[in-house]
């Protein structure tokens, strides 16, 4: 029929061939995905970064809620640096003036936290195998043994006294912390996010927040560091 007759002076298109990249376009390519890489990846430490802290100051406001617990369950006292907890459980009315263990273990000991807990333990630290928050030793800690307790009706100022912060990077635990008059480096809040250059920080009254070094170590009454109260009992 005439659909089927061939067309004459009708050739086929030729068969385009691939282009195939050039090795110049490839490192432009390579260059060009490097670039984005180096402009993301600052983002993306950052954003990893403001995670961890965020989670850190969740730690710290779950700490001072077990805090708060035993304050409730042993007289008002503030929760010590160290202590031995099974004295106390044996004798809940007397304040044991023995050591034995960090506040920590006591805290888990005791079951104001689960014994497998990572909640003593801030997620930036270099060093996730001990407790990374220290406990204000002024408030019933000499850094050795347990000599005092106090009481939370005895701190005048609970928005501006420290209980827990983030404490130094170290293969054992920095579990206690003293005032930085005391010149003991290795005792001080640690600032270990935005940089270096910020601590988680819980305070007696219950709030939890981020400060700068200008910020936390301040001064009262130009002598002592106003968050190391010395209004004991």
């Amino acid at each position: 029929s005439f659909l089927l007759m061939p067309l004459v002076g009708f050739a086929p298109p030729a068969p385009r061939k691939k282009r195939r990249f050039t090795l110049i376009e490839l490192l432009i390519v390579i260059a060009i995905i490097a670039i984005l890489a180096a402009m993301l990846l600052p983002a993306l430490n950052k954003a990893r970064d403001s995670a961890k802290a965020s989670n850190c100051t969740s730690n710290l406001k779950q700490l001072s809620f077990a805090q708060f617990n035993f304050s409730n369950d042993y007289q008002e006292y503030i929760l010590n640096g160290n202590f031995n907890y099974k004295a106390l459980q044996e004798n809940p009315r007397v304040m044991t003036t023995a050591a034995g263990w960090n506040w920590n273990n006591c805290l888990q000991g005791m079951g104001y936290l689960e014994p497998t807990t990572k909640l003593d333990k801030c997620p930036a630290a270099s060093f996730r195998t001990n407790a990374s928050y220290g406990h204000n030793a002024i408030l019933g800690n000499n850094g050795f043994s347990c000599v005092y307790w106090t009481k939370l009706s005895k701190v005048t100022r609970p928005t501006e006294t420290l209980i827990f912060a983030d404490s130094m990077d170290s293969a054992s635990s920095i579990y206690i912390m003293f005032q930085p008059s005391w010149g003991a480096a290795a005792y001080l809040p640690w600032y270990r996010h935005s940089g270096g250059t910020r601590a988680n920080t819980a305070w007696l009254d219950g709030h939890v927040e981020s400060r700068q070094r200008a910020n936390l170590e301040g001064t009262f009454n130009s002598k002592e560091h106003y968050y190391f109260q010395w209004n004991k009992r």
